[in-house]
């Protein structure tokens, strides 16, 4: 604990050079057995604020903002995109049973990365980002 109270204030009265790029403050507290209190009381890490709530971020969108006219103009954009990850998905598979050295289902493999994608995209969504 003294280790890290010395090696903060140390750190600390050197301005000219990001140490917090060198030393994170979590590997700094793993090492000495320091608290992330501890850090906090240095300056090294930012105060502890309250969560918010998760349907906050819905409250900055405005879709009077959206430039409706643009959005058909995406759709050639899109459906490039969703060729691209879709045969991306098909290589990842290929390179998959190459490495394993027996063949695999490419339905059912797809079908895992399409479920996966979406509870991503579900828990993505829900969490505003």
């Amino acid at each position: 604990m003294a280790a890290f109270i010395s090696l903060l204030r140390l750190l600390s009265a050197c301005d000219r050079v990001n140490y917090v790029a060198l030393f994170s403050p979590l590997r700094l507290s793993q090492a000495t057995g320091a608290s992330l209190e501890d850090a906090r009381a240095f300056g090294w890490v930012t105060p502890a604020t309250a969560a918010a709530p998760w349907y906050e971020g819905w409250e900055y969108v405005d879709l009077r903002s959206v430039i409706w006219a643009a959005v058909p103009a995406q759709g050639v954009s899109w459906l490039a995109m969703v060729v691209v990850v879709a045969f991306s998905s098909c290589l990842d598979v290929a390179a998959i049973e190459m490495e394993m050295g027996k063949p695999l289902d490419y339905d059912h493999e797809l079908q895992t990365v399409r479920r996966g994608a979406t509870a991503r995209d579900a828990t993505s969504t829900l969490r505003c980002g």
